[in-house]
């Protein structure tokens, strides 16, 4: 249904299948519906996947960096998750997102999403969305 791109890690995107079944019909319909409606009925749908893949993201480029370079990066880690990576080193962040840590450091990171009173009003900060 979704797919996050960082290809530029200054400017990650959002993009939404518009393929996807669940969300063809509201394309093909003649009423009300575009696709800022669309992009919003995922948003709210995926928002704590969505959000999730975002903060996991921006810690692999913490890890990577040892540093974080982007705002929406920054975000993510003090904003959306302080609880998991505050005062965490890189080298601790590698680890946690190792193979072998990697499904406890993720559990940890959706556990902490799905606590925010709207995951969705996260994610449009991170994106600039105008929804």
């Amino acid at each position: 249904m979704w797919y996050l791109q960082l290809t530029d890690p200054a400017k990650p995107k959002l993009f939404i299948n518009s393929d996807h079944g669940f969300l063809q019909s509201f394309f093909e319909d003649e009423g009300q519906h575009s696709r800022g409606r669309i992009r919003q009925l995922v948003v709210d749908l995926q928002g704590t996947q969505i959000l999730t893949q975002f903060v996991l993201q921006a810690a692999e480029l913490y890890a990577i960096d040892g540093e974080t370079r982007f705002d929406w990066q920054d975000r993510m880690l003090t904003d959306v998750c302080s609880d998991v990576f505050e005062g965490k080193t890189p080298d601790e962040v590698s680890e946690m997102i190792e193979p072998g840590n990697l499904s406890d450091t993720l559990n940890s990171i959706t556990t902490t999403v799905q606590r925010r009173r709207a995951p969705h009003e996260s994610l449009e900060r991170v994106l600039d969305l105008n929804i």
